[in-house]
């Protein structure tokens, strides 16, 4: 008989430490998953950082697309901006093609110029015009090619971080969904209400965390109770 307690004492005290064990490796579970949404909420504030200080240029960008018909959205003026450099550089040839033939010209009839002075200062007059709007074409229009491909090079690397952290969130939805056994309710996009859910879970960790701590506590203060042979 006296065997048997010691034995029945024995199975206790290893339910205990397992319990206590089972607690421990579940808190350091809790520990990691809070730590994980700290840094998702740490670079979903950056990336919203980011993203607001890039919406001046979006907000431009729609504001030209609200004002004119031309256009459905900002890919659409964005095309067609590519398509307008691309123009520019095919006219800029053919004006090219033009200036030389027209310097040819110039110097041919610089061969004529007792009979035909006031023509060889016309053609003078066209060519420097022609310069001079060529030139100035060109700058405004390497001027904005620049301000475009910033716009698009900074929002291609933006969305590409609000992905990142889209894919994380939704991540970590899955995964507190197949702790809780949950069926997972919201699309990938829904990440909202996929922080809610998040953020709802871990306040019941911490819960439940601090209730495991709280009896684990009590457990430890508790001392076996042996009893005396007489």
């Amino acid at each position: 008989f006296i065997i048997s307690n010691e034995e029945k004492r024995q199975r206790a005290r290893e339910r205990r430490q397992e319990d206590y064990n089972l607690r421990m490796e579940r808190t350091a579970e809790i520990e990691k998953l809070q730590q994980k949404f700290a840094e998702t909420l740490e670079s979903k504030a950056e990336m919203e950082q980011n993203i607001s200080a890039l919406k001046m240029f979006e907000d431009y960008l729609n504001q030209v697309v609200g004002e004119s018909i031309d256009f459905k959205n900002a890919d659409d003026l964005l095309r067609r901006y590519d398509a307008l450099v691309s123009t520019r550089n095919e006219l800029g040839k053919r004006q090219d093609a033009t200036l030389r033939e027209l310097e040819a010209a110039r110097l041919k009839t610089a061969r004529m110029a007792e009979e035909n002075g006031f023509v060889i200062l016309g053609l003078n007059n066209i060519v420097a015009d022609l310069r001079g709007r060529y030139n100035t074409a060109t700058r405004q229009a390497l001027h904005w090619e620049t301000v475009v491909y910033n716009i698009k090079d900074c929002m291609y690397e933006k969305i590409q971080e609000m992905n990142e952290v889209k894919q994380a969130c939704w991540n970590t939805y899955l995964l507190m969904c197949k702790r809780k056994a949950d069926q997972p309710k919201f699309e990938e996009e829904d990440y909202e209400k996929q922080l809610v859910y998040i953020k709802k879970t871990l306040q019941e960790v911490k819960t439940v965390k601090k209730l495991a701590l709280g009896s684990s506590t009590r457990i430890n203060s508790m001392k076996p109770r042996t009893k005396s042979i007489s």
